[in-house]
Parts: structure tokens; sequence; C-alpha cells
């Protein structure tokens, strides 16, 4: 919709050329009709209308004063000249200021009016049209600067030999840069509940965003669901990591765990990279703070605690349970001096495990329980499962893998379950509760029955379910989605295009050839 406003002493004409403009079908409105420019000038600070219908003299302020000091206010504004044919000197200087063009009032025509008002709706679609294009095009330049920085951040992690571009590089970071690494939180439980594409697509979207609402600096997703953030060093570091990371979690409903450090050259960005990704490891130990700086003397490279194996060996051939339980708990206890690597503490909570049951708990079921160790993402979470399992095999004696047939009973009766209700909200544990046996064994006797997760199979019924209502039905792809067992159809899109191939809008058009 076009605005539209009036100024003309005169009354009758006032009213005449409003009556001339077809107000009723929704192109055009009349923001005011006023008696000479100092009263519409009031008005138009307000309004700003798109299209001025003036006359040229006029007492208090003329038209040409008005159009002045309203194009000084709204540059792109179109003016049409109301004119006698004594006032051509005036109509001159009104062509002048970048009028449109004038009519005159002995023969003005309500025709020739709306002609004039319509190439004036065309000049400011014509350049409303320019103006998108040279953002797109500058928008799109940007994206492909960004991009092509990111490519080049990437190739110098990749290969000790490669440096930025200095061009790139200083175009964004000339005065120093932060690096952030950052995970997201609670990827396991997310996994359980969503399946392990869950977290990759996150962390898609949560660049996506980043792209979207900021301008400087790049990032991009590592090893599928880790992110590497880069921007310019400023004065307010916290201030702006803490502004970016609340915009991407705000967005994405996920929460982020970052670790930052800085740096000035572009030789520095491999070392600060991974100085980064040691300071988010620092969220094993604490998730208090949700957003570490590097400290150099965080973690140390050499484990003390090399000396428990060895002692826990002999403890466990000697059958010495009170040494067993002494020599575990001080090795545990070294842990949580936070002074190793998690993914040492990981290593050695596996270690643990093995030292104590491998003569008595089959290699695959041991296997997996080390598995789920090293996917543990605090101190506190690895210390429970470690104690758990413990606790279980201590007085358990567990089903070996030739004997898992005899489950057969347990586990159709689990399908079947599972196929009446998986389009509701189906967990892992719901499961175990349902078979009476821990969550844990579940999982391991499903994956030996089905050759997947339990959640990966959840999630394939509900993308036959959505291909099948997508193929026979008009439903709406967000009520394809629910119907299917998804709360979330941004991740029902993203998910059922990685699975398929397709959108659920092209499957659907597909489906219809």
């Amino acid at each position: 919709m076009y605005k539209v406003m009036i100024v003309d002493d005169e009354p009758v004409i006032r009213y005449g050329l409003k009556a001339s403009i077809p107000l009723d079908d929704g192109k055009y409105e009349l923001t005011g009709a006023f008696a000479n420019g100092k009263e519409a000038l009031g008005f138009f600070k307000k309004q700003c209308p798109d299209i001025l219908i003036t006359d040229i003299k006029m007492p208090v302020m003329d038209g040409l004063e008005l159009a002045r000091l309203a194009l000084d206010i709204h540059p792109s504004l179109k003016i049409i000249f109301i004119s006698s044919y004594s006032d051509f000197n005036y109509v001159r200087e009104g062509l002048k200021l970048g009028a449109v063009d004038y009519l005159l009032k002995p023969t003005l025509e309500p025709e020739d009016l709306l002609q004039l008002i319509e190439k004036c709706a065309l000049l400011i679609e014509q350049e409303q049209k320019i103006q998108h294009d040279l953002h797109e095009h500058r928008e799109t330049q940007k994206g492909l600067h960004r991009k092509e920085l990111e490519q080049e951040l990437k190739l110098t992690l990749a290969t000790n030999e490669h440096r930025p571009d200095p061009v790139k590089w200083n175009s964004v970071f000339q005065k120093g840069f932060v690096i952030a690494y950052g995970r997201i939180h609670k990827r396991k439980e997310l996994a359980e509940k969503y399946g392990y594409l869950f977290a990759g697509i996150k962390a898609e979207e949560v660049v996506d965003v980043f792209y979207r609402f900021f301008d400087t600096g790049t990032m991009f997703s590592l090893y599928n669901s880790d992110v590497v953030l880069v921007l310019p060093h400023e004065k307010e570091l916290e201030n702006g990591l803490h502004h970016v990371k609340n915009k991407l979690e705000g967005e994405t409903g996920i929460t982020l765990l970052f670790g930052y450090q800085t740096g000035e050259e572009a030789t520095q960005f491999n070392t600060c990279f991974y100085q980064a990704k040691e300071a988010c490891d620092h969220h094993f130990y604490d998730v208090s703070n949700e957003c570490y700086p590097y400290a150099a003397d965080f973690l140390e490279e050499e484990s003390k605690t090399n000396g428990y194996q060895t002692s826990l060996k002999e403890a466990v051939g000697e059958s010495d349970s009170v040494k067993i339980e002494l020599i575990k708990e001080e090795w545990i206890a070294e842990w949580e001096k936070r002074s190793a690597a998690p993914d040492r503490v990981k290593r050695e909570a596996g270690q643990m495990l093995s030292i104590l049951f491998q003569r008595k708990v089959d290699i695959p079921i041991l296997l997996q329980k080390m598995d789920e160790l090293t996917h543990t993402e605090t101190v506190e979470e690895l210390k429970a499962l470690l104690y758990a399992t413990i606790a279980q095999w201590d007085v358990e004696h567990p089903v070996s893998f030739d004997s898992l047939t005899s489950h057969q009973h347990l586990m159709e009766k689990a399908l079947h379950y599972i196929k009446q209700n998986y389009t509701s909200d189906l967990t892992l544990q719901k499961m175990a509760d349902y078979s009476y046996i821990s969550k844990n064994y579940f999982s391991l006797l499903f994956k030996k029955y089905m050759d997947q997760n339990f959640i990966d199979y959840v999630i394939s019924l509900r993308i036959k379910k959505a291909e099948d209502l997508l193929a026979n039905t008009s439903l709406k792809v967000y009520e394809v989605a629910h119907k299917s067992g998804f709360n979330d159809v941004k991740y029902f899109s993203k998910l059922f295009k990685k699975l398929t191939g397709f959108s659920p809008v092209e499957f659907r058009e597909k489906a219809h050839q």
C-alpha cells in the first residue's frame, strides 16, 4: 500500500484531488490533506508518505520549501506539483528538485492525476526492487567471502603447512580473534530420545542461525556435532561471546558449552584452536560455567594413575577384596583432582572395568560398557555409570551372547509393543521398564536381536509412517510430522531429507507423479 499526502490551500482543489485517488482498492491510503506546507510538514514527520501531491504557491510555506524539507526526511519521496499557468518558473524549480511531474489546475483531469500517481507507484516499486537486488547481491558476496574464509580455516586445521589467506584474514580479524570450541550439552540424552543424527542436524542449524543473525566472523561444524566459532576480538570479549551463544541457543532450543582462546596472528590459529578445545574439555569436570577461557595449567599431559593399573591387577589376582576397594577408590579420587584430560579418564575407567571383570563378563558385553563410558559427558556421569556397573556385575552373572536366543520371546513382545506405540513418546527407559530389565541390558539385547540401536529402529518406523501419510493423504507437513511421532516439524523435515534424500514436499510430489 502506498501512502499519499495532499497539500493545497484551496478546499475545493483538495476535495477534488482526494476524490481522484482510488482509495477503496487497497493500493493507496490517504495520510492527510492540508492547507499549507507548514501544517503538512508537521504531520509528514509522523506519517512519512510515499507520494506527495502539492500546490506550489501557498501561504505560510509554499510547495517548493515543503518539497526540499520533505526530501531531506524521505529522499525517495515521489512528488507531483499542482500549478497554474503563471507558475511555470516555480514548476521548473520543482522539477530540478526531482519532482516526477506537474499538472496544471485549469486543465486538471482525474485520469491525468491517477496516471501520474500510478507512475509514482511504479517508480517506487522499481527502486525497491533495485534496492532489494543490491542488498541480495551484497549479502551473497558477503556470504561467499565468509564461506571462503571458513574453508581457509578448515584447511588450516587439516594441514599444518597451510595458513589462511592474509587478505581474507585481515579483512575480518585485523585486531585479533577469539576462537570458541563448542559442544551440544547432554548429547547422549538427546541421541537416546531423538536418534544419533539429531546432534549433527542441530549443529548444522546452529551454524545456519549464526550466519543469519551475525554479520562478522565465521562458524562451522566439526566431528559431526561439535562447532567452531571464530569472531573478531573485542574489548568486551565475554559479553560478545555470551550474546552470540544466547542467540544461538534461543533460536535452536539447545544448550551449548564453549571453551575459548584468543589470538592475534593467523599463525596462532591452530594452536588457539586446540587450546579452545582443551578449555571446552573443562565441562567434563564442571558445567556451571558455560564459557571457559583457556588456562595453561588446566590439564596435565602425563597421567599419575599408571601405578593403579598394576596394583589393581595384583589385588584382583590375589582376590583381595579390601585392597581392590581401596585401590579403586584412590584411583577414582585421582580423577576428581581434575588434572587429567577427559579422554584419558574415560580410557582409565574402561581399563578399571576390564581388570575387574575380564574373566567374569563376556568380552562383547564388557566392550559395550566401555564404549558407554567413553560417551559420558561429565565426571559425575562417568562415576555413576562405573559404580552402577560394578555393583551390578558384582552380584550378577550376565547372560552370554550365545544365550541371547533364549530372549527371543522377550524381544518379540517388545517389538510388538514398539510397533503399537512408536508414534508416542517412546524411550529406551520405558521399554526397559516394560521388559523388566535394566535400560543398558535392554539396549544390548535389542541391538543384538535387531542389528541396530533402539532409537534408530523407532525413527525408521516413524519415517516409514511419514512416507505413507505423505503419499496417501493430503495432510500438511506439520500434521504428518505429529502423526508420525515427531514433535518438532523442523527436525522432522531435516531428518526426513537426510534419510530419504527428499524433503517431505519433494517426496509427496514424487509419489504423486
